[in-house]
């Protein structure tokens, strides 16, 4: 599980046997073997706050520490015998390295790393370094050996590396300046699928860093090099898109003389998006606007109105067979034989639960009638586990925001009343009766999503309420059914495993039905300023995210390139071969004795072509329009909590879109 390997080549290992099928058994354990193959078993009498013995390190003097998945780092002596050396108040250790007899210390509840003397026994304090991780790396996460946002190594003198997807720095501690060596930018580092295993410095100009998925890349620096290209292609899009910077990454390492500008409308910005919407429009007017445009979100169109957008039609349809997309995902943005704007990815509305239940959910009107019979059946329970009006509204609104706008564009009051009604009763059998231990759980998980949301949005009103890891909480008997979108691959193989777990063999997924059908959620929509001043470099880009590299390995969408979900299997099928799994487990105790435990595995040939079914049959994009949707969630919740009628409600929406409309 860990190993480090001293200056006398003493290697300290830290192993297990096997776990069993259960996946509960895990017993930790470390060697010492000295470089005459001499073994030397190591105990160590963990604290309570401890787990179990989690990762090793090696001093430049041959010390060896251990972490134990809490706050305490242990010291080991030669003859196996160990104590706590350190305890780091406050925070979890997951990265430990050394720098002469200083130790780097980050982690968990960290708010900066911290650097310790072992010799004197204190903390040094290093003020340059701390600006720059809270302003850099303010939201940095780490996973002992396994993962890194950033890594703080010893160059070999008297200066640290800060490694990250900003780059590579160098800083002599105590000293006022933070070096960039490597602008992350530039480099395969500022890829977002990529994070951070190890690092080594072999000297001041070559850099060796391992990534995540097993690849090792050699950073040189070469001062004759350029530090900006001259040439420039520019990417704007209202939040940061984790693909967009994936396909940068890969554009830039395959066109180095091209440099890819990348503006974040709402990024570091106190301005509204409205406001930044406007400043964009003018910039665009004025010949000055970015090649590259992503648009969720955005008036799109009123952009196709205006002729502000390429039509890239032509682009799709020439694209070889390996990189095509779906067809049906290119007909859902056809408009009078033009296309304007395509999805970087899509995401899958869907329903999971027992299948008796499923089969009366085949419109909105017949998820309310359920889920208030399952509230007779289940008293104080968790029917869908939100208890939230807007966050009941926002999950099918996925499958009904289409049907709220008449084909002229004007507002359909019948559709969005209905939607009002049926999310009421929806609301009400969730909440009728729900135990006071839930409705705390839910008000948690409401204040650690904001305290970790980068825009400190609320739970409701993000992604991740669409998206929630919920299979866990269905297996802990905490939900009787879950709606969202089936957000990647991994969501996938979590579901179809689930459906084989012992107890669970009558569940299945389907498609989300509301007040429409066959719907995918279209994001990270992309398009090409028609008055570009580098169209082919810009549908050269286009082909970088629509291509197979990037579309195989996101995060957050399924492809919208039909090979690459093949592709992607291909690759989880070799490095999972037969029978290696992933395990998981869900276990509530503070509100009943249900806990579960299922192993996930790779889906087989068959049911990846289930997949690509299911996502080929789907011919209506879901768009979502946050400032169009927002009124009616506004208004809708007033309506659902007794604050206003339905009747006041509507009002307030019919004239609160019409100005918006008009607009």
């Amino acid at each position: 599980m860990s190993m480090a390997i001293g200056p006398d080549r003493t290697a300290a290992v830290v192993w297990t046997e096997p776990m069993d099928d259960s996946g509960s058994d895990i017993d930790m354990k470390l060697l010492l073997v000295l470089p005459d193959n001499t073994e030397i078993p190591v105990e160590i009498a963990l604290a309570e706050d401890d787990m179990w013995i989690n990762a090793v390190y090696t001093s430049d003097t041959g010390r060896i520490f251990v972490n134990a998945g809490g706050s305490n780092l242990y010291e080991v002596k030669e003859d196996g015998s160990s104590e706590v050396f350190l305890t780091v108040e406050g925070g979890l250790p997951d990265l430990v390295q050394f720098h002469g007899s200083l130790m780097l210390i980050d982690g968990r509840g960290l708010d900066v790393p911290l650097i310790y003397d072992m010799e004197k026994q204190e903390f040094i304090e290093d003020e340059v370094l701390a600006e720059f991780v809270t302003e850099n790396f303010n939201t940095r996460e780490c996973y002992t050996g396994k993962y890194y946002d950033l890594f703080l190594t010893s160059g070999g003198d008297d200066a640290v590396y800060a490694i990250g997807h900003q780059g590579v720095y160098r800083h002599v501690l105590g000293g006022s300046a933070m070096e960039q060596v490597i602008d992350g930018n530039l480099s395969v580092l500022n890829n977002p699928v990529n994070s951070i295993m190890d690092v080594l410095v072999v000297d001041h100009d070559v850099f060796l860093v391992l990534f995540t998925g097993g690849e090792l890349v050699r950073f040189v620096y070469d001062p004759n090099v350029p530090a900006r290209p001259n040439e420039k292609l520019a990417v704007w899009s209202l939040k940061d898109e984790p693909v967009i910077r994936q396909a940068i990454s890969l554009y830039q390492m395959k066109n180095p003389e091209i440099y890819v500008e990348y503006e974040v409308g709402l990024e570091g910005n106190a301005a509204t998006r409205e406001d930044v919407i406007k400043n964009l429009n003018t910039r665009m007017m004025t010949g000055e606007g970015p090649d590259v445009l992503i648009l969720d979100n955005m008036p799109m169109d009123s952009y196709i109105e205006k002729g502000i957008l390429m039509d890239i039609g032509p682009l799709l349809s020439g694209l070889h067979e390996e990189e095509a997309l779906f067809p049906n995902v290119e007909e859902a943005f056809r408009e009078d034989g033009h296309i304007y704007a395509i999805p970087c990815m899509i995401q899958l509305p869907y329903l999971f639960g027992r299948s008796e239940d499923l089969n009366q959910m085949t419109d909105i009107l017949g998820i309310a009638d359920t889920m208030e019979e399952m509230r007779k059946d289940h008293p104080g329970s968790s029917l869908l586990q939100v208890p939230s009006a807007k966050g009941i509204m926002r999950i099918f609104a996925m499958t009904s925001a289409p049907a709220w706008r008449t084909e002229d564009g004007t507002i359909d009051t019948e559709a969005v009343s209905d939607f009002l009604i049926q999310s009421k009763r929806m609301y009400e059998a969730e909440t009728d009766g729900l135990m006071e231990e839930l409705i705390q759980y839910w008000e948690e998980e409401k204040a650690v999503h904001q305290y970790y949301s980068a825009f400190g949005e609320t739970l409701e009103g993000s992604d991740e309420i669409r998206n929630q890891g919920a299979g866990g909480y269905f297996l802990g008997n905490m939900r009787q059914f879950i709606a969202g979108s089936i957000k990647n691959v991994g969501d996938y193989n979590y579901y179809t495993s689930l459906m084989e777990a012992e107890g669970y063999t009558d569940c299945r997924f389907i498609p989300m039905k509301g007040q429409c059908e066959n719907m995918f959620w279209a994001r990270t929509l992309i398009g090409i300023n028609a008055t570009s001043g580098n169209p082919e470099r810009a549908q050269d880009f286009l082909k970088t995210v629509l291509g197979g590299e990037v579309q195989a390995d996101m995060e957050n969408g399924l492809p919208v390139n039909q090979k690459a979900i093949l592709d992607s299997y291909e690759e989880q099928w070799r490095i999972y071969k037969d029978n290696d799994y992933i395990s998981g487990s869900a276990s509530f105790g503070d509100f009943n004795e249900s806990q579960g435990y299922f192993l996930i595995q790779i889906p087989d040939e068959e049911k990846v072509n289930e997949l690509i079914a299911w996502i080929a049959s789907m011919d209506a994009a879901y768009v979502e329009d946050k400032t169009f949707e927002n009124v009616i969630y506004e208004e809708g919740e007033a309506y659902i909590q007794g604050e206003k009628s339905l009747e006041e409600a509507m009002e307030a929406i019919e004239t609160r879109l019409g100005i918006y409309l008009t607009e």
